[in-house]
């Protein structure tokens, strides 16, 4: 309870590539659904910040949520800040495609 009270403070005041950092090592461990809360988290409080978006979307991907995750990789591109995000996005953007047609299938 603590460290959950800890960390429910720490995001208040944390900045967005601060929130969509944890999120990402959320990912990284295999938490795709607490994932989705920090990246939703982090969008409510920063719904025009690039990372913000792209969190939204690599959350929404991981939880199998492809047609929205998609939606938000497409909003954030846009925004990308220099050459290389821009070409990060896009490879999000590619692979939230094939992951769509093969979870179709």
């Amino acid at each position: 309870e603590d460290a959950k009270a800890a960390i429910k403070q720490a995001l208040n005041v944390g900045t967005v590539g601060n929130i969509n950092q944890y999120g990402n090592q959320l990912l990284a461990a295999k938490k795709p659904k607490e994932a989705l809360e920090i990246f939703q988290f982090n969008f409510d409080k920063n719904p025009t910040q690039f990372a913000a978006l792209v969190g939204m979307a690599r959350g929404l991907s991981a939880n199998l949520n492809y047609e929205k995750a998609l939606e938000f990789a497409t909003k954030a591109l846009p925004l990308a800040p220099n050459e290389a995000n821009k070409q990060a996005v896009q490879i999000l953007i590619d692979q939230i495609k094939v992951d769509m047609t093969n979870y179709k299938k």
